[in-house]
């Protein structure tokens, strides 16, 4: 075995021992109380196809939803709003 291969599996290997979590049970939340996301009931959704006329968003309702999260439009964003 070569010294390049040794080195290569004894690192892989002491990475295996830092990271006990591989194998488990996927639950990579310590106490699953601790996150809560409450979704409406699936039934509530449907798909949005181009057959469907959508409501007009003008540029300042979407610029003050952004503002809300501290966000804005960039350039490309901008751009691809004012193409259509």
């Amino acid at each position: 075995m070569s010294i390049i291969t040794y080195c290569y599996i004894k690192c892989r290997l002491e990475a295996y021992d830092r990271n006990e979590n591989f194998g488990g049970s996927g639950n990579v939340y310590a106490d699953a109380d601790d996150w809560h996301m409450q979704l409406p009931p699936p039934q509530t959704f449907r798909d949005v196809t181009t057959k469907d006329k959508l409501p007009l968003i003008s540029s300042d309702t979407i610029a003050a939803f952004l503002n809300h999260y501290s966000k804005s439009l960039d350039a490309t964003a901008r751009e691809l709003y004012t193409a259509r």
